[in-house]
Order: structure tokens, then C-alpha cells, then sequence
């Protein structure tokens, strides 16, 4: 019955601290990936916030963010950024190099247009929109849409690419989540 008991704390605990993924859409079509999803996390908006406008430490977010940084900032609210991921997907590894042209609204939004003179991707564009419930709950409306300039072979194709995606934006969210409580 102890068991049973510490078994139960153990996963209401749990349960408490993962974000929630509603609405999420994830499709492939055309050589394009659209992410399309509500995130609400145990953790103050400007905290949040502050962590996913920190382009040079991404890489602290995800173990497949093994490189980025911040380029350029022209001023407040403009920027350019780089992130180099990488990922394996079956037997197949890749590195992917992202470029953004970035744009925020202080506190409440930020959007990113991939630059694809330097991008591994011919097009893309990533929005995140920032919601207060309360003094310690987030929610964040993300968008993005990709269309990589690199071939992807026939035996991975879009199914197997819409689960992993959907993987790695979970487990970026949680870190934001883990990192937002810190502080």
C-alpha cells in the first residue's frame, strides 16, 4: 500500500510539472511542416518570455540544439539569429543550419522569418504569442511552418518527421518550463 501511495505522488507530481499540449496540429504537405499548437506551462510569463528570447543560449534547451547565437540585434526589437540542430531520425542524421530574421514584442510575441540565403530551409516562419493566466501559469500559441531546401528520403517520409518534431518541440517546452521555476 506504501508503494501504491508513493506511486500516486510520484505521478500527480508529474502531472503537475509537464506542460500541456492542446489544439496540436502537426502536418506535412508539399515538402512543408506546419506545427500548429497551445502550450500552457506552470511558470510566470516574463520569465518564459525572457528564456525564448535568449536566442544565444537555445542550445541549453534542447540536447539537438548544438549551436546558437545571436548575430545581430539592429535595434530593441529586431535581430538576426542562428541555430544549428541536429537530429536522427531512423538510421538517417543530419545537421540543419536556421537563420532567423527576428521580431518581438516585448513580453507578448516573437516572430521569426528564415533568411534562406543562409538557412538550410527555403522557407519558414515560426510565431510565438505569450498569454498570462495567472502570476505563475503561461500560455503560448505556437506557429511554425518549415520547408526544408534539403532532400528527405522516401523511407523517413512526413509520418515518421510529424512525430519527431512534435518530440522535440515537447521537450523544448519542458526545458523553458524547468528553467522559467528556477528563476
Amino acid at each position: 500500500m506504501k508503494y501504491l501511495v508513493l506511486l500516486m505522488l510520484g505521478l500527480w507530481y508529474a502531472s503537475v510539472q509537464a506542460i500541456d499540449m492542446q489544439h496540436t496540429r502537426v502536418d506535412a504537405e508539399n515538402n512543408r511542416y506546419l506545427i500548429d499548437l497551445d502550450i500552457t506551462m506552470q511558470a510566470p510569463v516574463d520569465r518564459v518570455y525572457k528564456i525564448l528570447a535568449d536566442y544565444s543560449n537555445y542550445h541549453q534547451l534542447n540536447d539537438s540544439f548544438i549551436e546558437s547565437a545571436l548575430l545581430e540585434r539592429s535595434d530593441a526589437t529586431h535581430s538576426k539569429t542562428r541555430l544549428v540542430t541536429e537530429s536522427c531520425v531512423l538510421v538517417f542524421c543530419f545537421n540543419a543550419v536556421f537563420v532567423y530574421f527576428v521580431e518581438t514584442a516585448e513580453g507578448t510575441e516573437i516572430t521569426a522569418r528564415i533568411d534562406p540565403v543562409v538557412s538550410d530551409f527555403s522557407y519558414g516562419e515560426s510565431r510565438m504569442r505569450f498569454y498570462k493566466i495567472d502570476s505563475n501559469r503561461t500560455e503560448i500559441h505556437f506557429f511554425t511552418e518549415l520547408q526544408p531546401a534539403f532532400w528527405i528520403p522516401p523511407f523517413i517520409g512526413p509520418w515518421v518527421l510529424k512525430g519527431r518534431i512534435l518530440d522535440e518541440v515537447r521537450e523544448t517546452f519542458e526545458r523553458v518550463e524547468a528553467f522559467a521555476q528556477q528563476d
